[in-house]
């Protein structure tokens, strides 16, 4: 009896749990998780190169109505948007009045489901750029809504997912990158023997430090292309920064919708 009894009593309480609505971010493929610098520490994350997109998946462990709504969004300010830029997903240019990235909207969110621009005006001393996230009574559990991230220049950059029933100017959490330089040379999304044969015609070749732009291959900026340079170039030995090579490198979102 007793064993029926605990148990009864964790079906109530799991019941009763409260929902959580959490971001996950993925490698370019939406399928791969993007692996953490130290297992114990979430959201902070093993470096990244720059040209690599990251996709983030906002999902929800309960329907909507048993959340009693939510709304929040994946916004940056406007330094750490200087070095990686949220992009959404089917914006249609032919229906500007809906102001919707339709393809940023998964099923369980609902077709009433929005994903918007959100921008401040730093000029007027306000400093968030992103995206609001927005569901109805329909939305299921699930993934709702996904962005992409794409890292644009060397350094660190974060993105707070906002959770505005908590808090509106303060993230739930916020994921952090650390963006390094590419080690894909020929851009194809892909660091293969190509890059590697590229590095090779290089090898022992100093380098100008006063060169504009400077030079990709002096991965340790010791002014000369190296054994240092090579094993900082294996590290990410067919690592791949979009896994729709062939694709043009989306663009970030503008004001200009």
């Amino acid at each position: 009896m007793r064993v029926l009894a605990a148990i009864a009593l964790s079906v109530v309480l799991v019941s009763l749990a409260p929902g959580e609505v959490f971001v996950t971010a993925y490698r370019c493929d939406g399928k791969t998780p993007l692996t953490l610098k130290d297992p114990n520490t979430p959201h902070v994350y093993s470096d990244i190169m720059v040209g690599t997109r990251i996709v983030l998946v906002v999902s929800s462990d309960k329907p909507w109505k048993e959340l009693t709504g939510w709304w929040g969004g994946l916004q940056s300010t406007w330094d750490n948007w200087e070095r990686g830029k949220l992009a959404g997903r089917g914006y249609d240019a032919n229906d500007p009045n809906s102001f919707n990235y339709w393809d940023s909207c998964l099923p369980a969110a609902g077709r009433l489901a929005r994903v918007t621009l959100f921008s401040e005006d730093p000029e007027l001393g306000f400093n968030r750029m992103g995206f609001d996230l927005i569901t109805y009574r329909e939305a299921l559990a699930g993934d709702w809504f996904v962005l992409d991230y794409i890292a644009e220049k060397t350094g660190s950059s974060n993105v707070g997912f906002f959770d505005f029933a908590l808090s509106p100017d303060v993230p739930k959490e916020t994921l952090s990158f650390t963006h390094v330089p590419s080690r894909d040379f020929k851009g194809n999304g892909i660091v293969d023997f190509a890059d590697f044969a590229s590095l090779a015609l290089r090898w022992r070749q100093p380098v100008d430090p006063n060169a504009a732009p400077a030079s990709p291959y002096d991965l340790d900026a010791d002014q000369l292309i190296g054994p240092s340079d090579l094993a900082m170039f294996n590290e990410y030995w067919l690592e791949r920064t979009d896994c729709a090579s062939s694709a043009a490198e989306p663009n970030a979102p503008t004001g200009g919708l």
